[in-house]
């Protein structure tokens, strides 16, 4: 191999790798355009999300005052999983893969919502209130809320309690 043909692989590469850089600039742009308008949607949306938010918080406070509540929880256990899902503290097209979420009922009464990715709890983890629920997309808390009118979450309670028998 000669000098110039050194030279000739090199130019080669920096021509790939121009293109390669115009792509990820194209394609982190088509991104910021996609979060710039699913942020634009929540806020829009804000309205229904407090209205969806006040009938899940309005199920928790009945559900909260059954006998079926109180036979939850024992010495060992303060919280239940009652809803899985993707991410709701992001864009639901953000990270699909692997991406899972959990919101527990606590035998405080207390909502929480808790993320992560694949088998690692990477967060976010707060209390699911009336200042932290529009952290969450209105997507997500209207699948929660579907959830809860269908009965599915009683299912999901349900299958919970099985997985502490084993």
């Amino acid at each position: 191999m000669s000098i110039e043909n050194l030279d000739m692989a090199i130019k080669g590469y920096e021509n790939k790798k121009k293109v390669r850089i115009r792509l990820e600039k194209k394609e982190e742009l088509k991104e910021q355009e996609k979060e710039t308008k699913y942020k634009e949607n929540e806020k829009n949306l804000g309205e229904e999300k407090l209205v969806t938010y006040e009938k899940i918080l309005a199920w928790k406070e009945d559900f909260i005052k059954t006998k079926q509540f109180k036979k939850l929880f024992n010495k060992d256990k303060d919280d239940i999983i009652i809803y899985w899902g993707n991410w709701g503290h992001k864009n639901p097209t953000y990270g699909q893969g692997g991406c899972w979420s959990r919101v527990y009922l606590e035998k405080s009464g207390r909502l929480r919502y808790w993320a992560g990715y694949k088998w690692m709890a990477t967060g976010p983890d707060f209390g699911l209130d009336q200042n932290t629920f529009q952290k969450l997309s209105y997507d997500y808390l209207n699948k929660l809320q579907q959830d809860i009118s269908k009965g599915e979450i009683y299912k999901t309670i349900a299958k919970e309690l099985k997985e502490r028998e084993k």
